[in-house]
């Protein structure tokens, strides 16, 4: 788990009757030419399916996702195909909106599955829309970050006892629906409501990408939706979707900047932050007061290990202690939120600090306000 997970291709198969199935051999014939087509002769390394409740229910005739009748064929042409993508090198990923963690799971594991076909799915991964819930909207989105709940912030991130969902799952702040016209928006857009990407606020930049420091930093798989990189403001519109503002990457070079280095330090491009490429992750220290909230873990990995200090309150600390660090001596400040190079609204907070010494476990930060601050070794 020790890369991005970017959409690289999006394979559509709507299936909303029995009729799509109706002929397996043949689906799966046309299934697998196209699949070996992408693979074989566009070099696709990934391959992400759309409305997979759609393909393994509706056999009542009902809309799939009020649907109590499975689709067995349904469910093993993704069985079928998946070995074929799998066996190719490419990742797979579901988009079902059902929490149902049996896709991601091998179709040799017999114990999952529908009762008509039995073993999982077996997709790399699938989309959670319960991280997207608990932690976007219940508490990123917050308008008074005194209400922001760390203990129920670190289950969502560490997943401990899937709480954040499917243990291989694809966490987001945005995506097509969600930032759609039908939905939400933009985090930028949610925050700074008649705002212009242009001169964005304070908080539409501190929100956006404090949700990105967060899901670039947990275990398991990031996905970035296309314009979050430069703080776009433009709904997701269907049927036919805005394009991509390049200006925008000028007019908000830090917050592209600011991406690219949280990209880095997950890719461990630097050879500074193994830790990230890993999901080991442990709980390290929650402050959940009034008026502190922080939450620090640790992303552990045999060739270094990387500390995460997120602040998700309106308080700067010039002498904030972090205890339970499992490993003494100094520590590099690799990563500051706060930083002015990301924007000019930012108050470059601890920014003469780029080191800190570890003594029996202990440290003394300068934390900056609403900030994620990234350490290693």
């Amino acid at each position: 788990f020790d890369s991005i997970y970017f959409v690289f291709s999006f394979f559509f198969l709507f299936c909303f009757s029995l009729f799509c199935f109706s002929f397996f051999y043949l689906t799966l014939f046309l299934l697998f030419s196209f699949l070996d087509m992408w693979l074989k002769d566009y070099y696709i390394t990934g391959f992400r399916w759309d409305s997979t409740i759609c393909i393994r229910k509706g056999g009542d005739g009902k809309v799939c996702w009020q649907s109590n009748e499975n689709i067995d064929a349904g469910w093993k042409t993704m069985q079928a195909a998946n070995l074929l993508t799998k066996a190719s090198g490419a990742f797979t990923s579901a988009e079902d909106s059902q929490g149902f963690n049996d896709l991601t799971k091998p179709s040799s594991d017999k114990n999952a599955g529908i009762p008509g076909a039995s073993g999982g799915a077996g997709f790399t991964s699938q989309w959670s829309y319960t991280f997207y819930y608990l932690f976007t909207i219940d508490q990123l989105l917050l308008s008074d970050n005194s209400q922001a709940d760390m203990n129920k912030i670190a289950d969502i991130v560490i997943n401990k006892k899937n709480v954040g969902d499917d243990p291989h799952r694809v966490m987001f702040t945005e995506n097509h629906d969600m930032s759609s016209n039908q939905n939400h928006g933009r985090i930028p857009a949610i925050v700074n409501p008649g705002g212009s990407p242009y001169t964005p606020n304070y908080w539409a930049q501190k929100k956006a990408m404090l949700g990105v420091g967060i899901i670039l930093t947990a275990p398991v798989f990031p996905m970035l939706f296309y314009g979050q990189e430069m703080l776009s403001y433009a709904t997701f519109d269907f049927p036919v979707p805005p394009n991509i503002d390049w200006n925008l990457t000028l007019a908000n070079s830090g917050i592209v900047q600011e991406v690219t280095d949280l990209i880095s330090l997950r890719l461990n491009k630097n050879g500074n932050s193994a830790g990230l490429s890993s999901n080991t992750t442990s709980l390290i220290q929650i402050v959940n007061d009034d008026n502190d909230k922080i939450v620090v873990f640790l992303r552990s990995h045999k060739s270094g290990n990387v500390l995460v200090v997120v602040n998700m309150y309106e308080t700067a600390y010039s002498n904030y202690v972090v205890q339970n660090i499992p490993r003494d001596g100094v520590w590099h400040v690799r990563f500051n939120g706060d930083s002015k190079n990301y924007s000019s609204l930012f108050d470059n907070f601890g920014s003469d600090q780029t080191e800190v010494q570890v003594s029996g476990g202990s440290c003394s930060l300068k934390l900056p306000k609403y900030s994620i601050l990234i350490l290693s070794q």
